[in-house]
C-alpha cells in the first residue's frame, strides 16, 4: 500500500484521509506498471480507495474523463511567466536560489463528456514525485506559463490542448514520475494515474 499512500499524499485525495499504510512484503513481484491496483469503491460511509496504475513514459494514461501525453520533461532555471499587470506580455521568471523549474510538457486529451478546466481550478488533480516518492505541487496559476489555456477556457469534449506543467523543487531532486488523476467526472474510487520517466 505504499504507493496508494503516496497517492493520497501528492495528488490530495482528501476524501481519502485516514488510509493506512501496511509494510511493503519483499516477496511482492507484482509489477505496476502494467496492471492497476482497484480497490471497491465507498458505501455505508466507508472510504473509497484509489484505482492506480504506473504507464511508462511512451504511453498515454486515462483518468476517467481525462488522457495524458508526455512529450517531454525539462530542467531549467528560468521560465516565460504572463504579467500580472498585463496579460499580453510576458516576464521571465527565475527559480529561487536553490531550486530549480521542471517542465512536464504534455498533451491533454478530454475523453469525458464535459468541458474542463486544464489550467486553473482543481479539475486535473497532478504532482511531480521524485526518486524518493515525495510529492511537489505545480506553481500557480498554471495559467501564466507560456503556452498554456487561459482561466476558463474549457477544453471541450473530443478536443485536445498542449498543457505544461510546471514544478519549482530543490536542486538535488530527481524527478521520477508525474501522477495525476481526473476530478471533474470521477466513475468510484479516483482513477490515479502515475506515468514513469
Amino acid at each position: 500500500m505504499k504507493r496508494m499512500t503516496t497517492a493520497i499524499t501528492a495528488l490530495a485525495v482528501l476524501a481519502l484521509a485516514g488510509c493506512s499504510s501496511e509494510p511493503n512484503d519483499p516477496t511482492d513481484t507484482h509489477d505496476s506498471t502494467t496492471s492497476a491496483e482497484t480497490s471497491p469503491a465507498a458505501s455505508d460511509g466507508e472510504i473509497a480507495m484509489p484505482n492506480e496504475k504506473h504507464v511508462p513514459r511512451s504511453e498515454r494514461a486515462e483518468s476517467d474523463g481525462t488522457a495524458i501525453t508526455i512529450s517531454s520533461v525539462d530542467t531549467v532555471r528560468e521560465i516565460p511567466f504572463q504579467q500580472e499587470s498585463d496579460p499580453a506580455l510576458y516576464e521571465t521568471k527565475v527559480a529561487e536560489e536553490g531550486q530549480k523549474f521542471i517542465i512536464v510538457s504534455t498533451t491533454v486529451e478530454n475523453i469525458g463528456s464535459q468541458g474542463i478546466d486544464v489550467s486553473c481550478g482543481n479539475s486535473i488533480a497532478n504532482a511531480l514525485l521524485d526518486t524518493d516518492e515525495r510529492p511537489f505541487e505545480p506553481i500557480e496559476p498554471l495559467s501564466r506559463m507560456e503556452g498554456n489555456r487561459a482561466c476558463k477556457d474549457l477544453l471541450e469534449p473530443g478536443s485536445s490542448a498542449v498543457m505544461h506543467y510546471v514544478y519549482e523543487v530543490p536542486e538535488n531532486v530527481t524527478p521520477a514520475s508525474f501522477g495525476f488523476y481526473d476530478t471533474e467526472t470521477p466513475t468510484g474510487a479516483p482513477q490515479v494515474r502515475y506515468i514513469d520517466f
